[in-house]
């Protein structure tokens, strides 16, 4: 919790990314509902701020996983990953895809 207080007060916007990290296209719907809801629930309680967007664990989406998101009316945020090998190193860049804004404060 205090890490997520500390994100906020420095003017960041905290998302879903569900509570469990599970591959949300295997959920049952009671369970897929449960996870975004129980993570959106503790985030606003702790940031005393409505969460607005989810990026699904693994970036797994289906229809179902679409459906449940936009019934809790948050925006749906996937990334585009880049790798560059670097010596023996590889460095990841993720970055918001095209044209998708990013979260807003709720």
């Amino acid at each position: 919790p205090g890490l997520t207080r500390s994100v906020v007060e420095r003017g960041h916007v905290v998302g879903n990314h569900t509570w469990a990290h599970r591959d949300m296209r295997r959920l049952s719907p009671r369970r897929l509902k449960d996870q975004i809801t129980r993570t959106s629930d503790a985030l606003r309680k702790i940031s005393g701020q409505r969460v607005t967007c989810l990026r699904p664990p693994y970036g797994a989406l289906n229809g179902r996983v679409r459906s449940a998101v936009r019934v809790k009316e948050l925006a749906l945020k996937l990334y585009v990953v880049l790798t560059r090998a670097v010596s023996r190193l590889s460095v990841v860049h993720a970055k918001p895809l095209p044209g998708r804004p990013p979260c807003s404060r709720g």
